[in-house]
């Protein structure tokens, strides 16, 4: 399945009709891209691209939002670790900073979760 899809439209009184159609733009997005399936004339039992069940439970609008790991919000137009991922990720550096030694592992997951944090902060590389 893909089920992270993210829409952003303006909410203003001129575009109040349009904010009823952005809710459903991942969902036609992904019915436009992929090819229809014929179901009983399929080769090969195919499941729908989109699990309408998530889409539906996670696919709302809303201002502020967690999409692959990020905090979004749009009334501020920042972008921002969840609380629990900067404390983990503060820990971790704290932990490494500490110790006279750190395993190879260690160092992968502290080199991974930095990178992380560089998509937000590109000169952060």
């Amino acid at each position: 399945y893909i089920d992270d899809g993210i829409t952003v439209a303006l909410d203003t009184p001129e575009t109040t009709g349009l904010i009823a159609r952005a809710a459903q733009a991942v969902a036609m997005a992904l019915f436009l891209i992929f090819r229809p399936l014929a179901k009983a004339m399929e080769a090969i039992n195919r499941p729908d691209i989109l699990s309408v069940r998530k889409m539906l439970a996670e696919g709302g609008l809303c201002e502020v939002v967690t999409f692959l790991g990020w905090l979004i919000n749009t009334r501020l137009l920042t972008v921002a670790l969840p609380e629990e991922k900067y404390i983990a990720y503060s820990n971790q550096i704290q932990e490494c900073l500490a110790a006279r030694r750190i395993s190879g592992e260690t160092l992968k997951s502290l080199v991974g979760r930095l990178n992380h944090v560089c998509f937000v902060i590109p000169d952060g590389r």
